[in-house]
């Protein structure tokens, strides 16, 4: 595997928002004797939903030998996912963290090595920050990145119980004071910023709190916040792929299990990769 990932073949957002795909949006390349499959899921914690029958299925038929999720960007979360997993089984694994954890929970039961597709928190928001967005902005804009999952488990504790662990997980990786703030006063300087009350309730209007389309209407609800996605979406998607990379160059057999968007954005570059 000895191709390097040309990423001026990603997708632009432009590019992206053009198009209409499928969910899940799956697809395989097979460079040399490696074998990708890429499994871009709809994020849900629903048990019922068929794409995990669907992901259940891959994993007997390709054996991947490496399996990629996405939402492990820190050591900490990984290690105590990994304690986690050994409790996490089918129904309780997807209500508790969705296709990722799903899918991590059906490599260690199949003796599959398992792993995070995702920089680095610190990778993550140096680079934004050298880009001149505010470490507060950031803080902020991480706290709404976890509104969608919080309200697709349905989690009976109020959102900023919620978060505080997740910051707590950012002042670690980062160092920063703005992080180490109480998470109330975090929500608050959210509801400022955004000029409302946060909707706590409807996954519809918390991904638009951080949907990355947003910057291309710069409509009435667009912020910050949506930019602050952008920049951070491409800079992920470029991770990604150097991850998916170096995989292929260790293992045979590698599956990514990351949202449809991911999948689709990062198809031509893969395939341009997996092809020379």
């Amino acid at each position: 595997m000895r191709a390097v990932p040309d990423f001026t073949k990603l997708l632009s957002l432009e590019e992206y928002v053009a198009l209409s795909h499928e969910v899940p949006y799956v697809y395989t390349c097979e460079p040399e004797d490696r074998k990708l499959t890429v499994f871009g899921a709809d994020h849900s914690n629903d048990p019922e939903h068929p794409q995990f029958q669907q992901l259940e299925a891959i994993f007997e038929t390709e054996e991947p030998h490496c399996v990629l999720i996405e939402g492990l960007q820190d050591e900490v979360v990984f290690t105590r996912l990994s304690s986690l997993l050994k409790n996490l089984h089918g129904e309780v694994a997807i209500q508790q963290g969705g296709e990722s954890v799903y899918a991590a929970a059906l490599a260690l039961a199949t003796g599959y090595t398992w792993g995070s597709v995702e920089p680095s928190d610190s990778a993550l928001f140096s680079y934004l920050e050298s880009l001149g967005f505010s470490r507060q902005n950031i803080v902020v804009w991480y706290a709404l990145r976890l509104l969608p999952q919080y309200v697709r488990r349905e989690e009976t504790i109020h959102f900023n119980e919620y978060i505080t662990p997740f910051l707590e997980q950012l002042a670690r990786a980062t160092g920063w004071s703005e992080a180490q703030q109480d998470s109330q006063k975090v929500l608050e300087e959210a509801t400022q910023l955004l000029q409302r009350d946060l909707v706590l309730h409807s996954e519809a209007q918390a991904l638009r709190y951080v949907s990355a389309v947003a910057t291309l209407a710069h409509d009435q609800d667009y912020t910050v916040m949506n930019t602050i996605s952008a920049v951070a979406n491409e800079f992920r998607d470029r991770a990604m792929v150097q991850a998916i990379h170096t995989a292929l160059c260790d293992y045979s057999s590698v599956l990514v299990v990351y949202g449809a968007s991911h999948a689709v954005v990062q198809e031509p570059v893969l395939r341009a990769m997996c092809s020379e």
